[in-house]
């Protein structure tokens, strides 16, 4: 069995590039999911301000740093860090889903619409980094 490699190299293209996509992703659901009527906008997040693209597109970016930067640590660390990463970042997105639970006076159908954001995130730095960084 051939145990395929994390090309570290691609790593620092991919990892800012997935998460200006899954940003502009994001950015985009989130109007789209205000123009539907869920008030997103109006939500208060933890510190009480309100959410809003700013926010979205940061809460985006990140994780895919620090999501890239892990993967880049397991390829150093373990034989198979493709397995590994996947197992975890499916155990993390599944932790995330309970962040909107925090937000007081949230409806169930803006907590799915703040969840489908998480999986964005996640489903964008999986496949890019699936798809240009392994070796």
């Amino acid at each position: 069995m051939i145990m395929k490699t994390v090309n570290i190299k691609a790593l620092l293209w991919v990892a800012p590039l997935s998460g200006l996509v899954s940003g502009f992703i994001n950015a985009s659901l989130f109007g789209f999911y205000n123009t539907m009527g869920l008030g997103l906008k109006a939500l208060s997040a933890p510190g009480g301000e309100a959410i809003g693209y700013p926010a979205v597109m940061l809460s985006s970016f990140l994780p895919s740093l620090i999501g890239a930067a892990f993967l880049a640590l397991l390829g150093n660390l373990v034989q198979n860090p493709w397995r590994l990463f996947t197992i975890l970042a499916a155990g993390v997105l599944l932790l995330s889903f309970g962040n909107p639970l925090m937000i007081e006076k949230i409806v169930f159908s803006q907590i799915i619409a703040l969840n489908s954001l998480h999986c964005v995130v996640a489903i964008v730095l999986w496949w890019m980094a699936h798809r240009f960084a392994k070796r």
